[in-house]
Parts: C-alpha cells; sequence; structure tokens
C-alpha cells in the first residue's frame, strides 16, 4: 500500500486507520527524506507508541540508521531510540557518534548501551568522554568507572596505567590527566615508575619523574614526549637550573620552561638572580611605568599595582618577564618594531607575531610570516611557527594596524587558546599611537600583566 493509498483510504481521518497501517505509514514518514526533521520525529513517536518494542520495529529503525546520508539529526534520534531499546547491532554506529556527543540523554544513553555491549575498540573514545566530564558529578564518576572495568576487566586505574604503556592507545594524555587528578602525586609517582615500559610515553614519564620530578598534566603530555623524543639535549642543559630553583624556591618544572631553562641555565655569561630578587626588581620596575594606558586591560594586573600578581608566577614566568623588560627597552629591538609596524600596516590580510627566543645573551624576537590569509583583526600563525613554539621564551604578536585603546591592549579568548594549545606564554604587541606601542605578558591559565609603553625608534 503506497502512502496516497493509505490517505485516499483514510479520508485523512486517522482514526479510521487499523493499528498496522498507522504503524506503516508513519514508518515511512521516519524514512522520508523529503519532510522536514520535525514531521518525521513526530512520526517516529508515533511508531513508537503504536509499535512499542516490537523487533520489526527496532529492525525497521535501525535499517533507517544504516542508510547513508540522510538528516544528521533524525539519525541522532533513531540512534538515541535504538540505543535505549537496546537493540545489539550498534557498534559502528556508536563508534561514530561517541566521540562527538555532548552531555546529555544521547551521550547517556550510549554509555548505558556499551555498558550492556562491551566494546573494547572503543575504550579511548569512553576514556576521552570520562576525562572531559564533570569530576564533582559522583554518579557520574562511578559510572564512567564501572564502564572502563566492563570494557577492559580489570580496574580503572590498571586500564588506564596500561592506556599509557600500549603505543596503539590513543588516548593517552586524558589517561594521565585521569590518574593525575584521582591518584595523589606521590602514588601516580609510584605507579609510573613500577610501569615496564613498552611506550615512548612511559619511557619520558619515567625520565621527567626521576630526573625533574615532574608528571606533565594532560594538555602537557604530547610536548613532553615530543621533547623527550627529539630535544634530550636540552632537557639535560635544563636539569642543573631546574634542581637549583626546586631547592631554593620549590619550583615545579613545566615543560613549557624547556627552552628558558636549557638556553639560560647554560649561558656561562648570564648570572641568574634568586627568585625574592627578581620580584623585587620586577615589581620595582614595573610599579615605576605609567599605567593610564592600561586602565582597561583584562586580568589581575590591569591598570594597579602587579606586586601581588607577580608573587604568584613561578620564578621561570619571573625571570621570563626579566628578559623582556630588558629586550623592550633596548633601542635596537624598538627600531626593529617600527620596520615592523611599517610592515604590518601596510599588509591588510593579517597581523603579524613570532616568536622570542634566547640567543647570544638576550632575548630575541624572530619574526615569521603569517600563515593564511583573512582579516587585519585576527593572527594566524604559519605552521613551521608552529612546529617550533616548543623552542621559544615566549611567542609574541602585534597590532600596529591602527592606534588601540582600553580593553583591546589586552588577550582576547582566542589568545589564551592558542597558548594553551602550544603551552607557551605570549606577549602582545599594540600601537597606541603612530609612535608609541604598549605591551602585555600574559599566560595560559588567565594572568595578564602589562608591562608598560614604548617609543618606537628611527
Amino acid at each position: 500500500m503506497t502512502l496516497d493509498e493509505l490517505h485516499v483510504r483514510g479520508g485523512g481521518r486517522p482514526e479510521l486507520f487499523t493499528p498496522a497501517e498507522t504503524l506503516e505509514y508513519n514508518l515511512r514518514r521516519v524514512a522520508d527524506d523529503g519532510l522536514s526533521d520535525g514531521d518525521r520525529i513526530a512520526s517516529l513517536s508515533v511508531v513508537l507508541t503504536v509499535g512499542g518494542r516490537r523487533t520489526i520495529v527496532s529492525t525497521r529503525l535501525a535499517d533507517m540508521l544504516a542508510s547513508p546520508g540522510g538528516s544528521p539529526v533524525v539519525r541522532q534520534v533513531l540512534l538515541h531510540v535504538l540505543a535505549q531499546r537496546d537493540y545489539p547491532d550498534l557498534a559502528p554506529h556508536v563508534a561514530m557518534a561517541l566521540p562527538t556527543t555532548e552531555p546529555g540523554r544521547l551521550q547517556q544513553a550510549l554509555l548505558d548501551w556499551l555498558t550492556r555491549h562491551r566494546q573494547p575498540k572503543l575504550l579511548a573514545a569512553i576514556v576521552r568522554l570520562w576525562a572531559a566530564a564533570d569530576p564533582t558529578d559522583e554518579a557520574g564518576e562511578n559510572r564512567y568507572r564501572r564502564l572502563v572495568e566492563t570494557t577492559a576487566g580489570r580496574t580503572w586505574s590498571d586500564v588506564l596505567a596500561d592506556g599509557l604503556n600500549r603505543p596503539s592507545f590513543l588516548a593517552k594524555g586524558s589517561a594521565l590527566g585521569l590518574l593525575a587528578n584521582r591518584l595523589s602525586g606521590e602514588q601516580l609517582r609510584r605507579r609510573l615508575l613500577a610501569i615496564e615500559p613498552e611506550s615512548v610515553a612511559v619511557e619520558a614519564l619515567q625520565f621527567y619523574c626521576q630526573r625533574l620530578d615532574y608528571i606533565p598534566d594532560r594538555g602537557d603530555l604530547l610536548a613532553a614526549v615530543t621533547a623527550f623524543c627529539h630535544r634530550r639535549d636540552l632537557l639535560e642543559q635544563a636539569i642543573p637550573l631546574a634542581d637549583r630553583w626546586r631547592a631554593e624556591s620549590g619550583y615545579v618544572f613545566d615543560v613549557g620552561d624547556l627552552h628558558l631553562l636549557s638556553r639560560v641555565g647554560s649561558d656561562p655569561n648570564r648570572s641568574i638572580r634568586p627568585r625574592e630578587k627578581l620580584l623585587a626588581s620586577l615589581a620595582d620596575r614595573l610599579n615605576r611605568r605609567t599605567y593610564g594606558w592600561t586602565a582597561g586591560v583584562a586580568g589581575p594586573a590591569g591598570g594597579g599595582d602587579p606586586t601581588s600578581v607577580l608573587a604568584s608566577l613561578s620564578v621561570a614566568d619571573l625571570l621570563r618577564l626579566d628578559l623582556l623588560c630588558e629586550m623592550l627597552g633596548s633601542p635596537h629591538t624598538r627600531r626593529l618594531l617600527r620596520t615592523t609596524a611599517r610592515r604590518d600596516r601596510d599588509d591588510r590580510t593579517s597581523q603579524w607575531g613570532g616568536l622570542i627566543v634566547y640567543l647570544d645573551g638576550h632575548a630575541q624576537g624572530r619574526l615569521y610570516l603569517p600563515g593564511a590569509a583573512g582579516d587585519d583583526q585576527a593572527y594566524r600563525p604559519n605552521e613551521r611557527m608552529v612546529q617550533e613554539a616548543a623552542d621559544c621564551v615566549t611567542m609574541f604578536h602585534c597590532r600596529f594596524d591602527r592606534a588601540y585603546r582600553g580593553s583591546d591592549l589586552g588577550p582576547t579568548e582566542a589568545d589564551f587558546d592558542r597558548l594553551r594549545s602550544l603551552s607557551v606564554r605570549g606577549v602582545i604587541l599594540t600601537a597606541i599611537s603612530e609612535d608609541h606601542f604598549a605591551a602585555v605578558f600574559y599566560t595560559p591559565d588567565g594572568v595578564v600583566i602589562p608591562l608598560g609603553a614604548f617609543q618606537f625608534l628611527q
């Protein structure tokens, strides 16, 4: 029977249809890509009411889900329904949908289905979702622990530690973050050192534990493993200064400090002051600057006395600030920045930027050509700069296209996101007049410190 025939027979009066006819009519409407999502979902409600939990209904809905293309909204609803009905043959669809689901009813239905239908191949996706879940949700936490244990057949902590040690496991950062947030530092350290390493990730973690008393967090794991694999020379150079700072002021190593520690620490001509002297010097230097231009800068130090914020920074960040103030005060740097400003103003496709590195005893800017062209209101680093960002004091970018004021002097959320993705600190250089620019230092965790206003030099 066609839909037209069903219309004619019923005369447009649904009460004249038999349950079987109503079910068939609405099943075909659910499958009809020519209808709106709302109409198809409304018919699905009728199907579930009339058809109940009959196997044929689930089979027809599963056939629709398996058909290529179609509305993503309707497919998501079909998957949700089938997962709740415990339809067994959903593994490919769950595997495709699970990584992109948001917390809510669909995600919960898929996780419940996985609890009943063990899928070891989806363990990494489950671990990623767990790492992104609200850690204060006790019921959700227990649910994830049970699901991981059901999926892998061992205790959740054993499963996560084993994942770190398996080269094929693709959620190592999430596994490490989960362990770090649920075990004490000493428990995690003992756990990592007890593993017989089979992956480079575990080799790297054991090196950092033993040599630098450091366990990377979830976001820094890739950078830490990359440094271990490709920049072991820098790590060895960084260890003496890291040890000294740890003994003097309780410094905790950060892989983002690697360039600073290795370059400055191996410079025989650079005298490195203790934390207390760096802090006092910087507080005095920054408090003597004129801060009228920073009144609208977002951040804890915007427009005020930066001393309390400086005191919260690590000794590595204090040394960064010391090097930056020294660099920005250099006439040579400000002459180069005038040339950069002129070129940036001529370029209407992107803001300019690069990396600040420690070379020949000083912090020096290294300019990189912009990445993909767009407009002049955003900074787009090129691929080479992204690849080399791990080896810098900070990154920087310039807003020289016009004179800025107020909150425009500080970093945007996109700027913070970029720092977090690259595991670096940042400096923004912003024109405030034809002949002057402002400098603002900022960190991935939201600290913003205005460094002052400077004059471009001829």
